[in-house]
């Protein structure tokens, strides 16, 4: 169990829906339904009151919850602000209804810390099982989509997965494979775009842009697959891939009589590679195996990774 809630744990809460499709099975007129639920500003009450005043929601937000369902049903804490509820024996979609306006309503009541008051609104994703389900993990994997469709619908709001969300789950799946079938294979290379002073109309440096020679769709520019890198995790692995190869090739352009000799290079750092506990040491390492001065590579961060 969640030791700050008394709940079930994410390890039990998979165990118990694996028995629920498990009973669907032999049972062909048995559904069930698993929401996701995610506090909205849970991170702003945090900052603003303090941990031990977010505790204090999240074991009220558990009793709450309990409440809004059967005994039979499961309510399980993921982990951080989420939450997970199995809703045993529904007949339809229209048997949720109740219990989503029941869910909305009791966490719209005020909590009290410390005579500071705080609400904890939720946004909810939902998935009713039918017999395409066959592992916990997919079921899910759909409900959490529709949590984060929900977020995306202002926050406050529950969405039902449904047949556009589950072709756009399929594609982004596709492209993950893709990406990481990719990576083993090294279907990867670097493009050097000249950045020019426009006073004089020389270069002043290079910037190293990614391309993926996909073996079906040919050359991929980085906008079509780098956010699908970004939340599967398979940018770092494919940073340190870039990283190594930008290393390699100014290594390789060391000589005197090389035009880009002396140019500095600038290669694009993920906001996931920042916060790996080794990307430091790994930079450094590599610019040592492979000579680099310090003053010609540079790495480049977006605006968001700045914010984060």
């Amino acid at each position: 169990t969640d030791s700050l809630t008394g709940l079930p744990n994410r390890a039990l809460f998979m165990a118990r829906l694996g028995d629920a499709i498990h009973q669907a099975k032999r049972h062909s007129n048995t559904l069930f339904a698993v929401m996701v639920l995610d506090l909205d500003r849970f991170k702003l009450i945090n900052d603003s009151i303090g941990h031990l005043a977010g505790d204090v929601l999240l074991q009220s937000v558990a009793t709450k919850l309990k409440r809004c369902v059967r005994e039979a049903d499961t309510v399980a804490r993921m982990g951080g602000d989420e939450f997970m509820i199995l809703l045993h024996e529904i007949m339809s979609a229209r048997d949720l209804l109740p219990v989503l306006d029941r869910i909305q309503e009791e966490l719209r009541a005020p909590v009290y810390f410390r005579q500071q008051e705080m609400t904890a609104g939720s946004s909810v994703g939902v998935v009713i099982w039918d017999p395409s389900y066959t592992d916990p993990e997919d079921l899910l994997r759909a409900a959490d989509t529709a949590m984060y469709r929900a977020k995306e619908d202002g926050r406050g709001c529950d969405r039902l997965f449904d047949e556009d969300m589950h072709r756009s789950l399929l594609r982004t799946l596709k492209a993950e494979n893709d990406l990481r079938a990719s990576l083993r294979r090294r279907e990867f290379s670097l493009a050097y775009q000249p950045i020019v002073d426009l006073k004089t109309g020389t270069i002043r440096s290079l910037e190293a842009l990614i391309r993926w020679h996909h073996p079906e769709r040919g050359v991929v520019f980085p906008r079509e697959f780098l956010a699908v890198a970004e939340n599967s995790g398979v940018i770092v692995a494919l940073g340190e891939m870039c990283l190594e190869e930008v290393c390699s090739q100014i290594s390789r352009w060391q000589s005197p009589a090389c035009p880009a000799a002396r140019l500095p290079v600038g290669l694009n750092v993920s906001p996931r590679q920042l916060t790996e506990p080794d990307f430091v040491s790994n930079v450094a390492a590599l610019m040592a195996d492979w000579r680099i001065p310090a003053d010609r590579l540079s790495l480049e961060i977006t605006e968001t990774a700045l914010i984060r």
